[in-house]
């Protein structure tokens, strides 16, 4: 038996958009509202990379102040230092006027200077002799907590280069034990010693002498004294 549609073809064709314009419609609102959550998901992202952006420049900010309050610390430290190397230089452990008054107290009769000139002077530690140090090892007990080897510490002088003429080899010698004795110099060699011969023709030697002058030495007030007293006699006599 042959099945009969009652349903007119405009009614199925009707209720056909119907359903097609239904599903577009859903369809874009399912894209709008993709979209605007894509889009409150962009906006959000942008507000978190605005607020880091914001925090990163702030760090930034407080990272440039620390470097310029570094660097002018860096420039106050580099100042000190030089002030501090002027006035290690300007600190002299023994005045310059005293090694001069010494060198003019002991002057022999007849004798006089042409040139001194001070020279500071490095000095290489005193290197331990093996041997001395093996000996000592073997007849002292060996400790039980052994202190670490202390690093050698370089010290330092002062060269006095000394120029002059005398009557004669013995008052050079004499000028050398003189200077030697005294509490300055620690020791005094000769260097060359020649005939001199000067307009009046008379004997006279010319002498370089060298004396070193060691940075830790300490003058007592006694002894002070007596050079500047023996500097003062020295003037009022000449």
């Amino acid at each position: 038996m042959a099945n009969v549609n009652f349903v007119p073809d405009d009614y199925l064709r009707q209720a056909r958009s119907q359903q097609t314009n239904v599903f577009y419609i859903s369809l874009l609102l399912i894209v709008m509202i993709g979209l605007a959550s894509a889009f409150g998901v962009i906006k959000v992202r942008q507000r978190a990379c605005a607020a880091q952006e914001a925090l990163v420049d702030t760090k930034a900010g407080r990272m440039r102040e620390q470097i310029q309050r570094f660097d002018q610390l860096q420039a106050k430290r580099r100042d000190m230092m030089k002030a501090a190397l002027v006035t290690a230089e300007l600190i002299e452990p023994i005045p310059t006027s005293i090694i001069l008054a010494s060198l003019t107290n002991e002057l022999p009769t007849g004798t006089s200077l042409l040139e001194v000139r001070l020279i500071k002077k490095e000095v290489e530690p005193p290197k331990n002799d093996k041997a001395s140090n093996q000996k000592q090892a073997k007849t002292q007990a060996k400790p039980q907590n052994p202190q670490p080897a202390q690093p050698a510490v370089k010290g330092s002088q002062i060269q006095v280069d000394i120029a002059g003429l005398a009557p004669s080899d013995l008052e050079v010698a004499a000028y050398i034990e003189r200077l030697a004795a005294g509490p300055v110099f620690r020791s005094v060699i000769l260097l060359e010693s020649k005939d001199h011969s000067g307009k009046e023709r008379l004997p006279l030697r010319e002498f370089r002498l060298r004396a070193t002058v060691p940075a830790d030495i300490r003058l007592t007030d006694e002894d002070l004294l007596q050079i500047r007293q023996k500097a003062q006699v020295s003037v009022n006599s000449f």
